[in-house]
């Protein structure tokens, strides 16, 4: 799939640059490729080849149509493609990047936290609607099992990448988002190894912490364990039967409400 989203933009780009549409027909051919670019780059995950991808192809869309192969527009030709895809790009932006950028708004009750990793994260997850956040499943009405995790319904996934927006390898320091103590740890058989830090009342989760190495209390910053990536969730806290019910709530990281696709600085 990765692939997929890389390539096919390039090869739309590359359609730009040898066979593009005629005279000035070439910029809303341009404004086209780049809509798609744009809708792809604010659904996708782009872990590969790096998070950064699709402002280069963006750069290569605008480089395609000022240096490309040039074409007359033929006397007499009808001028219908013009219109036709200005009218795609519409559509594109209506749907596509509109609907994207309300998912991306952030909340009017937001709990603020600190990154829970060291350096720099690419979220994979995160948003207010199911297309880039896939942790909203758990209020699915229609699957009463995933209740007992309703907590994480706002979730974040988090992804470390390196300055060029490559992930990384191997795992990271996982640091206490805020200060509080650790109220609980151990393995879930949904979230798997977690951690849960009691905040002045609310619980914040965070899974995929390999080894938790405090005990009691810690201050933001403090490093909890190592981790190739968590999701970080906070929530009222549950019942004792099932503890990750709570209501979720929304976060934000370093002030940013995180969604899929921002690079976020440790």
């Amino acid at each position: 799939m990765a692939y997929l989203q890389f390539g096919v933009p390039l090869l739309l780009i590359l359609w730009l640059a040898i066979w593009p549409l005629p005279g000035r027909a070439r910029w809303v051919h341009a404004a086209l490729v780049a809509g798609l670019i744009v809708v792809v780059a604010l659904f996708a995950q782009w872990l590969w080849p790096s998070a950064f991808a699709p402002y280069v192809l963006l750069g290569l869309v605008l480089l395609a149509a000022l240096a490309g192969r040039r074409r007359a527009l033929p006397r007499g030709q009808v001028r219908l493609w013009p219109g036709v895809l200005a009218g795609m790009v519409a559509l594109a932006a209506w749907t596509g990047v509109g609907f994207g950028v309300q998912a991306r708004l952030r909340p009017a009750a937001v709990t603020e936290l600190a990154m829970p990793l060291a350096g720099s994260a690419l979220v994979t997850q995160g948003g207010r609607h199911r297309s880039i956040n896939a942790h909203l499943a758990v209020l699915d009405r229609d699957t009463p099992s995933l209740s007992g995790w309703r907590g994480q319904a706002h979730g974040v996934t988090l992804v470390p990448v390196d300055v060029w927006g490559r992930a990384v390898a191997g795992p990271v320091d996982v640091l206490a988002p805020c200060a509080g103590r650790i109220a609980d740890h151990g393995t879930d058989e949904r979230l798997g190894a977690y951690v849960v830090l009691d905040c002045a009342g609310i619980e914040v989760v965070l899974s995929g912490v390999d080894a938790v190495t405090v005990e009691g209390t810690v201050a933001a910053g403090d490093p909890l364990g190592r981790g190739a990536g968590v999701v970080i969730h906070a929530q009222t806290p549950g019942t004792a039967q099932h503890p990750f019910s709570g209501d979720p709530l929304w976060i934000g990281l370093e002030g940013v409400f995180p969604v899929r696709g921002m690079v976020l600085r440790g």
